[in-house]
């Protein structure tokens, strides 16, 4: 009978397995009795992500506390679902690789409409991680313009349509002005902003060529813009046309896509 020779690379494995079990032991267990409701989804990502919640442990801690600040939402009941169980696996994989903590902010945000929502199985959430994860601070700041500002900038647009051509309240509603005049591609209402922020500074200027400065300063707003448009096209965010003018040369427009304006609602992007 030959001699029994024990595996070194096998109970060095055995040894890191029991070293991961342990570590990311003594980070479930705190939360576990803070909340024992959440027992049953925190030792799940025990056993997923393992030695990993050992490094994470204080973004698991505020993810725990995220979702005890919204326990109308996470009932005890749809932490015992497998739906939720498989979705929050799948969350939490994206979630460790954030580095900002806006984008964390933005992310619970995704987390908590899925949550709320009626079809878990059905829920886009990996299309979502996937697009937080790959979008730029410029992208981000640009979706919290649209969804802070335009609302704004189009009701300026609108009365001042109203204004131009005398029209009044008294027969048609404001909310009908705002469909008459107010249906146009975000584009415009960009440019709107352009030629508000251009005419404020060029109020500091004191040369002798102003409309070669005011192009120079619209010249270079657009230039930010369209950058961070470019990237929300590439991302499913925005999509650009090419609209025919009559009798002279046509441009071209860009909006948000359906994916885009759904996307934004959820996030809720900041702008300051």
């Amino acid at each position: 009978m030959k001699d029994f020779k024990p595996s070194k690379a096998k109970a060095l494995m055995n040894a890191s397995a029991q070293v991961a079990y342990d570590e990311s032991s003594k980070v479930i267990e705190p939360l576990a009795k803070i909340w024992p409701q959440a027992k049953a989804p925190l030792w799940l990502l025990r056993a997923s992500f393992g030695i990993l919640l050992a490094y994470k442990q204080e973004r698991l801690n505020q993810f725990t506390s995220f979702l005890m600040s919204n326990r109308d939402v996470f009932t005890d009941e749809k932490l015992l679902s497998p739906s939720f169980q498989d979705g929050l696996v799948v969350f939490m994989e994206s979630y460790f690789k954030l580095r900002t903590d806006e984008k964390l902010k933005l992310a619970q945000n995704i987390f908590h409409d899925f949550g709320k929502s009626n079809d878990m199985p059905l829920y886009p959430l990996e299309r979502y991680d996937d697009t937080l994860e790959k979008i730029s601070q410029s992208g981000i700041r640009l979706l919290g313009f649209i969804h802070a500002q335009i609302p704004k900038i189009k009701v300026d647009y609108v009365e001042a349509k109203m204004w131009q051509n005398g029209n009044t309240t008294e027969e048609i509603s404001k909310e009908r002005w705002m469909e008459i005049y107010g249906n146009e591609p975000l584009s415009l209402f960009m440019e709107e902003h352009i030629k508000q922020q251009a005419s404020i500074k060029l109020k500091k200027y004191s040369g002798k060529e102003p409309l070669i400065e005011e192009d120079k300063i619209k010249g270079e707003l657009r230039k930010g813009i369209t950058t961070a448009v470019s990237e929300l096209e590439q991302l499913g965010l925005a999509s650009r046309a090419y609209r025919e003018a009559g009798w002279g040369p046509g441009t071209y427009i860009y909006n948000l896509t359906d994916y885009g304006t759904k996307f934004t609602s959820i996030i809720k992007p900041n702008y300051s």
